[in-house]
């Protein structure tokens, strides 16, 4: 696959996860004893802790909810005893629930990581040009907003030097 462009979001082509708890969680060893919520997929959450656990986590129960909101109402609600989700997304829930995201702390972040990228085919890179126009157009059509606000994103941006170079790692 060759990649063709990022998902941008406030100008920004990268994102954070956090590990977020309730404040009376001591410790990220006290947060991993318990459910973990997160969107994402179990084998990716765990990818995600181990970076910022730096240790195994195949111990580490997780829950999965259909979006990072879920995960941090799941943290609030009592229901997890920490949540994995992206920086922005906390950001969102602060805005959103500011009484309960009072009642959260971050304990740990991951490193930068390239938000939504578009691929195609070597092979198929003539037949995908048509796909690459219409997706890279959704920022000028009514329709195509709200597609990419969906998509927690509000443009595209054709990929860097340096970006290449952090997806070849």
């Amino acid at each position: 696959l060759k990649p063709a462009f990022v998902g941008m979001r406030d100008g920004a082509n990268s994102q954070k996860n956090v590990l977020t708890t309730r404040q009376e969680t001591l410790d990220i060893d006290a947060a991993k004893a318990g459910q973990i919520a997160s969107a994402r997929s179990v084998e990716y959450t765990k990818d995600l802790l181990r970076e910022v656990v730096g240790e195994a986590v195949e111990q580490c129960k997780i829950l999965t909810v259909p979006k990072d909101m879920d995960a941090l109402i799941s943290l609030g609600l009592g229901m997890a005893k920490s949540a994995i989700t992206t920086a922005h997304s906390l950001q969102e829930f602060a805005r959103m629930n500011p009484a309960l995201f009072q009642k959260l702390k971050t304990l740990a972040e991951t490193q930068e990581s390239l938000l939504l990228i578009v691929a195609v085919s070597e092979q198929r890179e003539a037949e995908a040009q048509e796909l690459i126009a219409i997706l890279r157009g959704m920022p000028d059509q009514p329709n195509g907003k709200e597609n990419l606000k969906m998509l927690g994103l509000d443009n595209w941006q054709p990929l860097g030097t340096s970006d290449l170079m952090t997806l070849e790692k």
